[in-house]
């Protein structure tokens, strides 16, 4: 199998993994505001209360501000985590075309502009707002993803080419 072939099919597969992606957050998007924040919602209060016990006002007050607090944190490393994968998916996918030296570019502009569009969805959705600071955090993770993946294949490529090196290639 050539090269031209093998590269064309990453590009295929890792395309199609980024589209399917970037459907899951569409879906988690749609959710209604009760929905997404039942969601986060119950995994910060496993996590976090049952760490904090007590009775009397005081506790019950002080464990709903920690659950609540570490549930907005949550939700924004979330975000993050989110598009770190798009970023990285999306750039392996444009990594594997003709393109390469823009791939880092290209990637990055489709999931900054993914994530602008993730969040005018999210203002028709009932319960939901767009938010512009969490585009930039979508963007924080996007650049992420696709920083720890381009020197991942920058040390793979080094790798390769030493071995071609040493074997007299």
């Amino acid at each position: 199998m050539s090269d031209k072939v093998r590269i064309n099919r990453m590009f295929v597969v890792f395309a199609a993994l980024t589209l399917l992606w970037a459907g899951v957050i569409f879906v988690l998007s749609a959710q209604n505001g009760a929905e997404s924040s039942g969601l986060s919602g119950s995994i910060s209060e496993s996590l976090i209360g049952s760490f904090i016990h007590g009775e009397g006002f005081d506790a019950a007050l002080f464990r709903e501000r920690v659950v609540y607090i570490f549930n907005m944190v949550l939700r924004k490393i979330a975000h993050a985590g989110i598009y770190f994968i798009l970023g990285a998916l999306s750039y392996i996918a444009a990594s594997n075309t003709r393109a390469k030296k823009t791939a880092p570019f290209a990637s990055y502009l489709f999931c900054v502009l993914y994530a602008s569009s993730d969040e005018l969805h999210q203002y028709f959705v009932p319960g939901r707002s767009c938010m512009f600071y969490d585009v930039i955090i979508d963007a924080l993770g996007a650049a992420a993803g696709i920083f720890i993946v381009y020197i991942i294949l920058k040390h793979a490529d080094k790798r390769k080419r030493a071995k071609k090196t040493a074997a007299g290639v």
